[in-house]
């Protein structure tokens, strides 16, 4: 299967869905375009905001804003710490949200946002270093085929292949007791730990992409984003 929302669930509950994919998530969220954009609206240099996990954290959430648009078009929305998660990406379902209309009418219920909704993507980003393993969790615990896990970490770059296999590995143990799909994905998305960028060193963000194969995270591809320099 292919890395699009395709499943057949969606189909028949009638949302209309843009195509959305992890790997054009990546390369839009790494690219120079968006993040560059996003650090011109608050004024300074890259490494001024890097620097400090608060002003990083806007950026990004800047960068989520500028992304929105051309990420989900109209077909998706994108909510921002929607059931205490970081960025959601979600359909309505107008088959069923036509039969709950019928039963909020009959119920005298104050109708002020859209009930019936499927969740396509949940992301979360860290940064602390030694906390993302948390926000893994509890994207593990979400129910929602994309899942996306932003964070930073040096043994990314120092050791990929380790890396890459000792992610696979807890994301074994971690999703043991979830209820998960074929076809759902897991894309992790690292760049190096803010406090020790250098002056001449450079932005890169590397991604991890598992797919969900006999009922277990299996490590699919690495992807590389486009490089920035401080």
């Amino acid at each position: 299967m292919d890395n699009y929302v395709s499943m057949e669930i969606y189909i028949e509950k009638g949302i209309t869905i843009m195509e959305f994919n992890t790997e054009i998530f990546f390369e839009r969220f790494t690219s120079n375009k968006y993040l560059l954009s996003a650090i011109k609206t608050k004024g300074s240099c890259l490494l001024y905001h890097y620097k400090t996990a608060k002003r990083w954290t806007e950026i990004i959430n800047e960068t989520f804003k500028l992304m929105n648009n051309d990420l989900v078009g109209n077909d998706l929305e994108f909510s921002y710490e929607y059931f205490k998660i970081d960025g959601s990406i979600w359909g309505v379902s107008e088959k069923e949200n036509e039969r709950v209309e019928k039963l909020i009418r009959e119920l005298g219920i104050n109708r002020k946002h859209q009930f019936v909704w499927d969740f396509i993507a949940a992301i979360e980003h860290e940064n602390d270093h030694k906390d993302w393993l948390y926000e893994m969790k509890q994207l593990l615990q979400f129910k929602a085929p994309y899942k996306i896990l932003i964070g930073y970490s040096n043994k990314a770059f120092e050791n990929q292949d380790s890396f890459r296999d000792s992610l696979e590995e807890i994301l074994s143990i971690f999703s043991k007791n979830q209820y998960i799909h074929e076809g759902e994905q897991f894309l992790f998305i690292f760049a190096k730990r803010y406090n020790e960028v250098k002056n001449d060193e450079e932005l890169t963000y590397k991604g991890f992409l598992f797919d969900v194969n006999n009922n277990s995270y299996k490590f699919r591809k690495t992807l590389k984003g486009e490089t920035i320099y401080f």
